[in-house]
């Protein structure tokens, strides 16, 4: 899924002119669904919120386009912000921080990526 295209949400004749906008299925809105309940319901659970950003570091280190990585990044930032309204343990803080940053510095190690590589078709 990190690599997949979504569908526009135009339908344009054959003079380019739209005709239909539909809602569309877009990766943010998938994450949405994905990592919105999980924090909701494990906002005191340590160990369930190191894992999801031990998740979204994985998924961070293969995405293929930048709005994805923006998207994880914004899932991993709500994990922090709840963890340090949840959690009274500095240890627990700091280690949630601490994988945060990881996640962090993939994401900005992709951002370097995303602008310096190519743009497809031009020479």
């Amino acid at each position: 899924m990190t690599n997949k295209n979504f569908p526009s949400s135009y339908h344009i004749d054959s003079n380019g002119i739209v005709r239909v906008k539909k809602h569309v299925l877009c990766f943010s809105n998938v994450a949405d669904a994905m990592f919105h309940p999980l924090r909701q319901n494990v906002e005191n659970n340590v160990m369930v919120m190191l894992h999801l950003l031990k998740t979204i570091s994985r998924i961070l280190e293969v995405v293929q386009k930048q709005e994805y990585a923006d998207a994880l990044l914004y899932h991993a930032t709500l994990i922090l912000e709840s963890s340090k309204i949840n959690f009274q343990n500095e240890s627990d803080t700091q280690e949630i921080t601490r994988r945060f940053n990881e996640c962090q510095s993939i994401y900005e190690r992709s951002k370097v990526y995303f602008n310096n590589r190519p743009i497809s078709g031009v020479s």
